[in-house]
């Protein structure tokens, strides 16, 4: 599990299902969330975040837009910004801290 099915070549994804669990914790999101938010079995995210199955590509960044963060630090080619807000206006109403900061 070295690497994301499809995913470009030089990647690392061996801790990929680490820092998917701390993206998503860091925006307060559930597991259940984040798996309705992309339309897949809460339990297939689980496998995710377990480390036991890894996300074709396209779900990859699909989870990238919902988490607003780049590809490389999703795969953990960057650091991941401090910020952990969703500023996506796509998915920020669905965000716990995004509807109580509109106020």
């Amino acid at each position: 599990m070295s690497r994301v099915q499809g995913s470009p070549p030089g990647w690392n994804m061996s801790d990929f299902h680490q820092r998917l669990r701390q993206l998503r914790a860091a925006r307060k999101l559930t597991q259940t969330r984040v798996a309705e938010l992309l339309g897949v079995n809460p339990r297939v995210y689980t496998h995710w975040e377990n480390g036991d199955a890894t996300p074709l590509f396209g779900t990859v960044v699909k989870i990238a837009d919902i988490l607003d963060v780049s590809l490389d630090e999703l795969a953990g080619r960057k650091e991941s910004n401090s910020d952990a807000h969703i500023h996506n206006p796509e998915f920020a109403p669905f965000v716990p801290e995004s509807r109580s900061a509109r106020g």
